[in-house]
């Protein structure tokens, strides 16, 4: 059973490269035989279908605006390519983003416009590093202004995402109004 699950533990976390994601959460060592020991005695070694673990694996969440304005938000697990792609359709064009480029098309002169901005290692396409980066030299240099996104903005932007969740797991609407500082009133 195990050697034909697409979800095989010895083959996400043991065989191949064990030093980059998925496989790297499963030990700091990583020696073949310290990840076997990981996942023959933590979390990573469990089988996907029986185990407690609740996490959404594919979810699309519809958002609505003021202003007329719309937005829906598709997140899966099941995906080779992986990473993050975002798509803005508006009534003059669109742009569409990669972590690779940016590609604007205008409709009145059926422009199309690519910006290559490179690849980026590290978590989250390299924003992982550039937050604390970006934090580390806020603080060195004491400018505040240098943290583009204050707590103020994080936690509207989390109430979004607790939001949703809340939505997925009492499959109903969820107005923001009703979320008290992020958390479910």
């Amino acid at each position: 059973m195990e050697a034909n699950c697409p979800y095989s533990a010895i083959r996400q976390y043991v065989n191949g490269d064990r030093a980059s994601w998925p496989a790297s959460v499963a030990s700091l060592d990583h020696s073949r035989e310290a990840h076997l020991e990981a996942i023959r005695t933590g979390p990573y070694g469990r089988c996907v279908y029986r185990c407690e673990n609740d996490a959404v694996d594919h979810q699309v969440v519809l958002l609505d605006f003021e202003g007329d304005v719309t937005a829906t938000f598709t997140m899966t697990a099941f995906t080779q390519g992986g990473g993050r792609r975002i798509r803005l359709h508006g009534t003059e064009g669109e742009l569409f983003f990669d972590e690779q480029s940016i590609t604007i098309r205008t409709f009145g002169d059926n422009n199309v416009e690519t910006v290559e901005i490179g690849v980026e290692s590290g978590g989250h396409g390299g924003g992982d590093a550039r937050v604390v980066r970006t934090w580390l030299e806020a603080i060195r240099h004491d400018e505040p202004s240098m943290i583009l996104a204050d707590a103020q903005a994080s936690l509207a932007s989390h109430t979004i995402v607790f939001a949703a969740e809340r939505a997925r797991l009492e499959r109903r609407t969820i107005e923001l109004a009703d979320m008290a500082n992020g958390v479910p009133s």
